[in-house]
């Protein structure tokens, strides 16, 4: 069923913020770990983990309410 045309559409945008910091953090990760800098590579590749596990609970929390809407 496809949405009024008033209502904005709610899917998930694949250019969404949280997406674009993931992949800006992995990439700093992989050049650090390329370039011996073990410290700041281990601290990027953290984040990015963060960042990828938020965007999975939200992601599970959209579609279990959007199932109980």
């Amino acid at each position: 069923m496809t949405p009024p045309d008033d209502t904005p559409d709610t899917r998930s945008d694949p250019d969404s913020p949280l997406a674009a910091w993931v992949s800006v953090t992995l990439i700093i990760a992989i050049a650090s770990a390329v370039a011996a800098f073990s410290g700041v590579a281990g601290s990027f590749a953290w984040l990015a983990k963060l960042l990828c596990v938020i965007a999975l609970v939200l992601l599970g929390a959209s579609l279990l309410l959007r199932q109980l809407r």
